[in-house]
């Protein structure tokens, strides 16, 4: 019985394909606060599955240089105008900071994570921002007649 990847690369690929395109559209996206840093936490969502299909499929993570250099949508970086609570943007800031750090590595598992936590900090600043809408009304019922 052989033991090689769980995941084709096929699959990977075409998964890959779709996650970086919505990378490329979350890192340049010019919507307002909460939709761009949630389009940012699905970019983000989406690489870091594929990331974990990679892994199934024995793809490794090939080092990007100059990942400390990402560039984000304006507004997104530390430029001194965003919105929302400064306190939960310090995470977000080291969520980016150690992607950038992870993509110059050769550690799939470390640049997986690093994309979910920025995923977990673009989501919460988000939700600071404009909080989800909570289902409140009460279920309905119907009376027979």
């Amino acid at each position: 019985m052989s033991s090689g990847p769980l995941v084709s690369k096929q699959l990977i690929t075409e998964h890959a394909r779709s996650a970086d395109t919505l990378w490329d559209m979350a890192i340049r996206a010019f919507d307002p606060y909460p939709e761009r840093l949630r389009m940012l936490a699905e970019g983000a969502n989406a690489q870091a599955r594929v990331l974990r299909l990679a892994e199934l499929g024995d793809i490794t993570w090939k080092p990007r240089e100059n990942a400390r250099n990402m560039r984000l949508a304006p507004g997104l970086e530390d430029d001194g105008g965003r919105e929302g609570p400064p306190k939960l943007w310090d995470p977000f800031d080291r969520a980016l900071a150690a992607l950038g750090k992870a993509m110059e590595t050769d550690s799939t598992s470390s640049v997986y994570l690093a994309f979910e936590a920025l995923r977990d900090a673009a989501t919460t600043i988000a939700d600071a921002i404009d909080p989800p809408v909570a289902d409140t009304e009460p279920a309905r019922t119907r009376q027979a007649s």
